[in-house]
């Protein structure tokens, strides 16, 4: 059944919607969007029917009673209206009365796809129940345009533009309305994608810990970062200082000379300027920036841009003194480079250039340098190999450093060690020299020394009276001290040589102890020093090691403690731990030797380890001694695998406690395996 139509009166009340309309669109604000572009068209094409029907008017003859011709006129084209009415999809036309019930009286099938009703569904129907809020706000008896959200079928609410245009004849009052709605979803959610985005960008630009500058298509900065103000200009002006100025007129660029290479950013070239030098002045001392600008273009045309602008002052000064450093190296320095498997010399430092000579320049870094021994890295990154290499004085030896500062470059650092190793070869041949000397020479004198030392044991046999025995026993205890200095010093010479050996065998403790200590006891006594010791329960009668070591070990510490103890008490303790992982046939035999004598602080302790030093020389001198006792102790300790412990204190005395692992003869406990 055809639709009654008598809310629009001829095609002087589409002329009347098309111009309503076109004020409407010209009114519009905001981006350009399909939607829109949509009732563009559709204004253009009720333009075409207005046109179209007012000339048809005019054709037709002025009577009465239309004729046949004009009615049918009318007819076509109130048909075109509705081709148009119901052809545009996307957009929503309504048509509704204007009094408090707001019947819908038309629905467009563009309405029907946004709403979601169908055409019989919501003729009839309040205009309301399109509305998340209802129309009120907006009175239908006038023109109006506006955003609000509306609602589907469904309930789901979306955000939309619409237009109102009452529609009545010529001084009449209107009775319905022309609602023109569409979504503007996809306009909205665009809206705030590109206002996220430029939110984005400007938190990032104030945020960014470089200076960010941005301009016209004058080159005029409208736009300074917050890192610019504060590190680039220290805080002395305000972002006014900077804002209105043309970007080749910034502190520091006219000074750097680049303002011309700067300005050809708009010319909508990208301008890159590495370590760009700018020399002091006002209040601004030399530095180095590095400058890169990008064009901003629209249709073709350069809008504006962005400079980035970095201070690497700090950096150049690093590379400038590190330059320095390097040409002022007494070692000559390779930068190489990996290429094709093959590593080419690329630079080097005026050490370098006088070992090898300019021409090295570029050639491949292995004619000039064998590997005779790699060495394993020293460092994360670096190893040390000993090569031989060709210079111009001919073939030398050297140890190359080699650090890896990425996979394709390398530093290479090329010592010359070729007198150093003369040196190294003269000093173990001195060395050796010397070990052979001093073995030969205590053989030489040990020979008559035992002769000597055998003849007082006879005289001592002999019935000797008064002043004959002292004499004697004084001979005899001059003689064995000068063969226990004699053995110390062959000792020491062994361990120099690095031939020190280990003579393993079972011992008795508690006999070692005893006869360490008989000597000591009348110097003791005489002093009025308690000389004691004490062996612990637990320790085996029998142990297996090297007994004569550990005795001259004792030796050492007892003659110490009783040299520098002049009042007080000397005590010796040892005892031994087995092991259970071994079964009792192994365990950790320690020894340790107390005194109250004068003690050392940490300066004499160190330099009481140090062979040949005396930490008092008068009391070494009054009592004898050429300070190698400490070091030979360390050194058979270290022999044997134990350690050593000091415990002292300036003027109260000291307890030096010493370990080493020992076994049972049954368990053999082997230092050398």
């Amino acid at each position: 059944m055809p639709r009654e139509k008598t809310y629009i009166n001829g095609p002087g009340k589409v002329q009347e919607i098309r111009e309503d309309l076109r004020l409407r669109f010209d009114a519009l604000t905001g981006t350009p969007s399909p939607d829109i572009e949509t009732l563009r068209d559709l204004h253009a094409r009720l333009g075409e029917y207005h046109t179209a029907l007012e000339n048809r008017e005019r054709s037709a003859p002025r009577t009465e009673t239309a004729s046949p011709v004009t009615c049918d006129s009318l007819a076509d084209s109130e048909t075109r209206l509705d081709i148009i009415f119901e052809a545009a999809e996307d957009v929503a036309f309504i048509i509704a009365e204007t009094d408090q019930e707001r019947r819908i009286l038309e629905f467009s099938a563009g309405a029907r796809n946004l709403f979601e009703y169908e055409r019989s569904e919501i003729i009839g129907q309040s205009l309301d129940i399109l509305c998340d809020t209802e129309f009120g706000a907006c009175p239908i008896g006038e023109r109006d345009n506006a955003r609000l959200r509306m609602s589907r079928k469904s309930g789901a609410t979306f955000p939309a533009l619409y237009s109102v245009h009452p529609l009545a004849a010529h001084g009449e009052q209107a009775t319905a309305a022309l609602f023109i709605i569409f979504d503007i979803s996809q306009r909205e959610m665009a809206e705030r994608m590109v206002r996220e985005s430029y939110d984005r960008y400007m938190a990032l630009t104030m945020a960014s810990p470089i200076s960010i500058v941005t301009f016209n298509a004058k080159g005029i900065v409208d736009f300074v970062n917050e890192w610019h103000m504060k590190v680039l200009d220290e805080g002395k002006t305000q972002p006014e200082f900077y804002i209105g100025r043309r970007i080749n007129e910034l502190p520091g660029i006219p000074q750097a000379g680049v303002g011309s290479r700067i300005l050809k950013v708009l010319e909508g070239k990208r301008v890159s300027l590495e370590d760009v030098y700018i020399p002091a002045f006002g209040r601004h001392s030399e530095a180095w920036n590095n400058f890169r600008l990008s064009p901003l273009s629209q249709n073709g045309e350069v809008i504006g841009g962005i400079l980035i602008r970095e201070d690497v002052t700090r950096r150049k000064q690093i590379e400038i003194d590190l330059k320095l450093l390097i040409d002022n190296s007494p070692i000559p320095l390779l930068s190489v480079e990996l290429v094709e498997g093959q590593h080419i010399i690329r630079s080097l430092n005026p050490a370098a250039v006088s070992m090898f000579g300019p021409s090295a320049l570029n050639e491949c870094v292995d004619e000039f340098v064998s590997v005779l021994e790699e060495d394993e890295d020293t460092l994360k990154g670096m190893a040390s190999d000993r090569c031989e290499v060709r210079t111009v004085d001919g073939l030398r030896q050297a140890i190359r450093t080699t650090h890896q500062s990425s996979g394709q470059f390398e530093v290479q650092a090329v010592q010359d060690v070729s007198e150093l190793i003369k040196a190294k070869e003269l000093a173990e041949e001195v060395s050796r020299a010397k070990s052979d000397f001093m073995a030969n020479i205590s053989h030489e004198i040990r020979t008559p020394l035992n002769v000597l030392i055998t003849m007082l044991k006879l005289f001592r046999e002999e019935d000797l009276h008064g002043d004959g025995v002292e004499m004697i026993e004084h001979a005899m205890d001059a003689a064995q001290t000068l063969l226990a200095l004699l053995n110390d010093i062959l000792d020491f010479s062994v361990i120099e040589a690095g031939t020190l050996a280990l003579d393993q065998q079972d011992f008795n403790l508690a006999e070692i102890v005893s006869l360490v200590v008989k000597p000591y006891q009348v110097e003791a006594e005489s002093k009025g020093i308690a000389l004691t010791y004490e062996i612990g329960e637990k320790i085996p009668e029998r142990l297996w090691g090297d007994g004569r070591r550990i005795r001259q070990i004792l030796f050492h510490l007892t003659g110490n403690a009783v040299k520098f103890t002049d009042e007080g008490t000397i005590h010796i303790l040892a005892n031994w731990t087995p092991l259970e992982k071994a079964d009792g046939q192994q365990g950790i035999m320690e020894i340790s030797v107390s005194d109250t004598g004068i003690g050392m602080d940490a300066a004499q302790l160190k330099q009481s380890f140090e062979p040949f030093r005396q930490v008092d020389g008068a009391r070494s001198r009054r009592h004898g001694g050429i300070g190698i006792g400490l070091s030979l102790v360390q050194e058979f300790l270290t022999a044997m695998g134990g350690e050593l412990f000091v415990d002292t204190t300036p003027g109260k005395g000291t307890t030096i406690r010493f370990t080493v692992m020992s076994g049972i003869p049954d368990g053999r406990f082997p230092y050398s395996e």
